[in-house]
């Protein structure tokens, strides 16, 4: 096998200089683009921060609102609450306490008319009556009892008197 011997190297010092100062140049350069955008990056934060501060100010006024509202409706649950069950428990008024009286010539019967009466009263008329007429108008008020017409109607109608 073969030995290898170690190659040295070497570097020029003014090429290595040249080399680091252009490093430096470009460095700085850099630090100055570095330092307009750090300047603008915290501008931008700093505008951020103050939106970020105002959001937490509006929203910490609208949890107090809200907090005042539902203190709000809770006293008025509260107060409606209590009202229902003050009403539940209180006895029920009647709104008429006394009947009206009413005088004796105010009292008027009733007489309810029923289809029997009017059909046995226009029957027996029928049976008695000799004028074509009036056969003909008891015979059309017995059709409308048996169509179920209003016997009250019916009787109205052929002027009876029950």
């Amino acid at each position: 096998m073969s030995e290898q011997k170690p190659v040295e190297e070497t570097v020029d010092s003014q090429r290595l200089e040249s080399l680091i100062e252009d490093l430096s140049k470009s460095l700085n350069k850099d630090d100055e683009a570095v330092e307009i955008i750090s300047k603008g990056a915290d501008a931008i934060v700093e505008q951020n921060k103050a939106l970020v501060e105002a959001v937490e100010k509006s929203i910490a006024s609208i949890n107090e609102k809200l907090d005042s509202f539902v203190n709000r409706l809770d006293s008025l649950e509260g107060n409606l609450e209590k009202g229902l069950n003050d009403l539940a428990s209180q006895p029920i008024q009647k709104a008429v306490t006394a009947e009206a009286e009413v005088a004796p010539a105010e009292v008027q019967e009733t007489v309810v008319i029923s289809k029997s009466m009017v059909l046995e009263t226009a029957i027996a008329e029928l049976q008695t009556c000799s004028n074509p007429q009036r056969l003909a108008e008891l015979r059309k008020g017995i059709a409308q009892l048996e169509s179920n017409y209003a016997p009250e109607v019916v009787a109205k109608s052929l002027n009876i008197n029950l």
